[in-house]
C-alpha cells in the first residue's frame, strides 16, 4: 500500500536576519507559577503564591503538596533560553518518596520533556536535596515541573537558570551559491559536523537538505536577492519535515538514505527512510525534490509504502510540516476556506508571544505566506486529499509553522 502526493513551491524575494541572546546564563527572576495539587494541611499551604521563588528555604517558606504526582506550571513572563532547573526538596522522614523530577518545556504549542533526574526512594540520612536538571538548551516562556511521588512532596524553592532570549534567531547558513546555469545536485559538509548535506541548485534557487538529521530542508535560498524563505533556530525543523498525524509519528529523528541525479534541464534528490518500532518498522517514506533549469519552482513528490512483509493493511494520515516565512519581521499567512481567504499573522519583533489556529474547512489546494517587505512563498497541493491547514507561532521561533494534513 502506498500513497503519492505532490507539492509545489514558488519563490518570491525575501530577507533573513540573525540575532543572538543578550547575555549568559543566570538565575531567572520574575516568573510565576500555578498548580492544581492540594496541600498536606493549611499549615503547609502556599499562602502567598510565591513560596517557591521567594528565596526563603526555611520552614516558613516550605510547602508540602499532597495527592500523588505533583505538577507545577511556570510562566517565565517572557522568552528565555533555559539551561537548568533546580528543585530544592526536603525529606522530613522516609515516608517522603520521589521517583523522578522531570522538566517539560512548551514548544510548538505542546509541552515536551527536556530533562529528568532521579529523586529519593529508600531510606536516606540526607534530608535536603537539590535536584538539578541541567545541560538544557531550550528557548521557551513556559515550563512544567512534574514530581513523580506516590503521596506527598516537601518543596522549599525552585531556581531556574538561563538568559533572556533576544529576537527569535534564524540559523545562519554560510555557503556561497554556485553561479552555473545547469541545475545540479551535490554533496558538501555545510555545517562542519563531518556529515554530508545535499545541495540542490540552479541559477535561481538553492535548497540544502540534512539527510542525517531527518531529511529536513533548512535552507531555501532565492539567489537573485540572497533571500531565505525558511527560518528556524532549531536544526530539527525547516521545510519538508516528515510526519504522520495518524498514527502520531515523526520521521524527523531518523537518518535518511539519499541519491541524486539529473540532466541538462533538471536535477533532483531523493531521500528515504523507514520508521522504527511496531508497524512503523514496515513503513517506508520517500520524497523526491526536483528543480528545472532557470525556474524558481520546486516540485516535491512523496511516496509512503507499507511493506508487504507487514502482512497488515494500514491507513496513514500524512502531515506536512514547514517553518516558512521571512525572518526579521512580520509575516502574513493565507489559507482559502469555505468562508473566504483567512489570514494569520506573526511578528516576534513586537513581542508577539504567538498563537495557533486550525482551518478545518479548506476550499482550495493552495496556501501562501508574505513578509513585511512583500517577499513570500506560495505552495500548491492536491486538494482532493486535503484535510485541514494549521499554523503555530510562539517564543524562540522567527517565523510561524505552515502545516497541512491529508486524509487517511
Amino acid at each position: 500500500m502506498f500513497a503519492s502526493r505532490l507539492v509545489k513551491g514558488i519563490l518570491i524575494l525575501g530577507l533573513m536576519l540573525s540575532a543572538g541572546f543578550a547575555q549568559g546564563p543566570a538565575k531567572l527572576e520574575g516568573w510565576s507559577y500555578h498548580t492544581d495539587n492540594g496541600y498536606l494541611s493549611e499549615e503547609w499551604a502556599d499562602k502567598t503564591g510565591k513560596a517557591l521563588c521567594d528565596g526563603d528555604r526555611s520552614r516558613k517558606g516550605t510547602t508540602i503538596y499532597s495527592g500523588g504526582t505533583i505538577t507545577i506550571d511556570i510562566d517565565l513572563g517572557k522568552p528565555a533560553r533555559v539551561t537548568s532547573v533546580v528543585a530544592h526538596a526536603s525529606r522530613p522522614n522516609n515516608n517522603y518518596r520521589l521517583r523522578t523530577f522531570t522538566v517539560l518545556a512548551k514548544s510548538l504549542g505542546h509541552f515536551q520533556p527536556v530533562g529528568s533526574v532521579e529523586g529519593f526512594w529508600g531510606p536516606t540520612k540526607q534530608r535536603d536535596f537539590a535536584l538539578e536538571v541541567k545541560d538544557l538548551d531550550v528557548t521557551t516562556d513556559q515550563l512544567r515541573l512534574v514530581f513523580d511521588t506516590p503521596s506527598i512532596l516537601c518543596l522549599q524553592e525552585v531556581e531556574i537558570f538561563g538568559a533572556p532570549a533576544g529576537s527569535a534567531a534564524a540559523a545562519e547558513i554560510r555557503l556561497a551559491p554556485v553561479n552555473a546555469a545547469q541545475p545540479s545536485a551535490r554533496e558538501a559538509d555545510v555545517d562542519g559536523d563531518g556529515k554530508p548535506e545535499v545541495i540542490l541548485e540552479n541559477s535561481l534557487v538553492r535548497l540544502i537538505f540534512w539527510p542525517a538529521a531527518g531529511g529536513v530542508c533548512r535552507s531555501f535560498l532565492y539567489k537573485p536577492a540572497q533571500a531565505e524563505l525558511t527560518a528556524t533556530a532549531d536544526p530539527r525543523y525547516g521545510l519538508l519535515r516528515d510526519q504522520l498525524w495518524s498514527p502520531n509519528y515523526s520521521f524527523a529523528g531518523r537518518p535518511y538514505d539519499y541519491r541524486t541525479g539529473g540532466d541538462a534541464r533538471s536535477a533532483w534528490v531523493e531521500l528515504s527512510t523507514s520508521g522504527a518500532g511496531g508497524m512503523m518498522s514496515f513503513t517506508r517514506l520517500t520524497k523526491r525534490i526536483q528543480i528545472e533549469r532557470d525556474s524558481p519552482i520546486v516540485r516535491v513528490h512523496y511516496r509512503l509504502l507499507n511493506d508487504p512483509s507487514s502482512q497488515t493493511e494500514y491507513l496513514y494520515g500524512l502531515w506536512f510540516h514547514h517553518f516558512s516565512g521571512v525572518a526579521g519581521g512580520a509575516n502574513r499567512y493565507f489559507v482559502p476556506t469555505t468562508e473566504g481567504v483567512r489570514e494569520f499573522r506573526f511578528d516576534p519583533g513586537t513581542g508577539d508571544k504567538g498563537s495557533e489556529v486550525w482551518y478545518r474547512e479548506p476550499a482550495r489546494g493552495w496556501t501562501a505566506v508574505v513578509g513585511a517587505k512583500g517577499a513570500g512563498l506560495a505552495m500548491t497541493l492536491d486538494y482532493k486529499y486535503l484535510n485541514c491547514f494549521y499554523h503555530w507561532s510562539g517564543v524562540g521561533v522567527p517565523v510561524a509553522t505552515h502545516e497541512w494534513r491529508f486524509n487517511r
